[in-house]
Order: C-alpha cells, then sequence, then structure tokens
C-alpha cells in the first residue's frame, strides 16, 4: 500500500484592510505630487536651494560641513541624486557627469524635482508608519484612520512638495515608535 500526500499550499489573501491601507498610501501620493513642479525652474521656498547644494556638495567632501540639520539626511538626499544620474545616464538625459553638473547650473528642475519626489516617498511611507504604529497600539480601524489623517494632513502635504527635511525626519520619527 502506498501513502500519498496532499500538500495544500494556502496563500494569505490580502483583506479588506490591506486594501484600504493601499488606497490611502495611494491618496497621499496623489496629493503629494500634484504641483510637484511647482515654481521649477524657480525655487520659491528658501530651504531647498540650500540643502541641496549642501546634498551635491559631498561629491566634494564627505562631511557636510554644517550641522545645523541632520547630516543623515545629506548623504540620502545625495544618494537619492546619484540614482537620478544614473536613471538620466540610462534614459539618455546625461551623457556624463559633467552634463549632470551643467545640468545643475543651467536648468535646476530636475535635481530639484528628484529630490521633491524622495519628499514624496518619505511622505508616503510616514502614512504607513502612522498606520503601523496606531494598529498596535489600538488596533486596525484606528491604524487606518491614524493613515488617512497623516495622508491629508495639510503641513505634511505641503513639505512633501519641497526638498526639506522636515517629511523625512517625520519617517524617521515614526518608524523608529513604530521599531
Amino acid at each position: 500500500v502506498q501513502a500519498s500526500a496532499v500538500v495544500v499550499v494556502m496563500r494569505p489573501t490580502p483583506t479588506r484592510g490591506a486594501y484600504a491601507l493601499a488606497a490611502i498610501a495611494a491618496a497621499a501620493v496623489v496629493l503629494r505630487v500634484i504641483g510637484l513642479t511647482y515654481g521649477l525652474p524657480a525655487v520659491y521656498n528658501p530651504d531647498e536651494t540650500p540643502i541641496l547644494n549642501r546634498a551635491l556638495a559631498i561629491a566634494q567632501d564627505a562631511k557636510p560641513q554644517n550641522f545645523v540639520y541632520p547630516s543623515l539626511y545629506f548623504y540620502l538626499l545625495f544618494v537619492w541624486e546619484g540614482l537620478y544620474f544614473v536613471g538620466g545616464r540610462l534614459l539618455g538625459s546625461f551623457s556624463s557627469l559633467t552634463d549632470f553638473q551643467t545640468a545643475f547650473f543651467t536648468d535646476p528642475s530636475g535635481h530639484f524635482l528628484a529630490g521633491r519626489v524622495f519628499s514624496v516617498l518619505c511622505g508616503t511611507l510616514t502614512v504607513v508608519a502612522a498606520y503601523l504604529l496606531a494598529a498596535r497600539l489600538y488596533d486596525r480601524p484606528t491604524g487606518l484612520i491614524a493613515a488617512a489623517a497623516m495622508a491629508v494632513s495639510p503641513i505634511a502635504v505641503r513639505d512633501a512638495h519641497y526638498v526639506k527635511l522636515d517629511i523625512p525626519t517625520t519617517m524617521f520619527v515614526a518608524f523608529a515608535h513604530v521599531a
């Protein structure tokens, strides 16, 4: 007599809560992307230019030379701008590092837009962190409410439109609380 075993693989299926969180995160992205090119090629927020300058200056000196703001953000923004260069190089926007540098001085729109996209990403991840924290402290419906509140928070949405450290710092603080 041969015995045969039947193995049933159960794959977890997304719950309504996961779909709700995905919808909230998508709404957060949309709110943060609308108007992302505001003012470009001019930059009207006084914080954006010095922050991006310090981040890009890491290519010459690995020390930010300014400790008014947390240094980790400058390093992350430098890496993000490096990814922008690699993507632009692969897509043919930059034929060399010199083209990338020249673009910053002739029309810095792409550099600022790349930095702003980083803020959008961090802002959206903050929405997820708000969900995780509230769900851990209370329950999943409360987590969804917290995520929705963070997704539409006027200050969080506004600041995610700029190359500023407020949104990434908020994200790190939120994930630190989750941890």
